[in-house]
C-alpha cells in the first residue's frame, strides 16, 4: 500500500459490516496472510481491491474477495517515531 502505508507503520483497524468504496481494509488472503488494500467496488458477489502504488501492479486486486475475508477497516495510521522526528526536524 506504499505510499500511504509503509512497512513499520502500525495500523488501528476496527471491525465493521460497513464498508464503503475507497475506504482501507485489512483483508485476510488465502495466500499472503493479512494484507492492507483499499476497495475498489463492491456487489452481492464480493469486493474488489485495489492498491495506492501505481507504479506496481498487485495480483490481489484481479481477484474477487468473499466480504468475511475483510477483518475490518483502518481507522488510524501510526508512523513509526524515528520518522516523525525526520518529519518534525527534531
Amino acid at each position: 500500500m506504499e505510499p500511504s502505508y509503509r512497512p513499520g507503520n502500525l495500523v488501528v483497524g476496527i471491525k465493521s459490516k460497513k464498508i464503503n468504496i475507497d475506504d482501507v481494509v485489512v483483508v485476510q488472503h488465502k495466500s499472503l496472510g493479512k494484507i492492507i488494500k483499499r476497495v475498489k467496488s463492491m456487489n452481492e458477489n464480493g469486493i474488489m481491491l485495489k492498491s495506492d502504488n501505481k507504479k506496481y501492479g498487485s495480483t490481489v486486486a484481479n481477484e474477487l474477495h468473499s466480504s468475511e475475508s475483510i477483518i475490518g477497516k483502518v481507522c488510524l495510521r501510526i508512523l513509526p517515531v524515528g520518522h516523525f522526528f525526520k518529519l518534525t526536524g527534531s
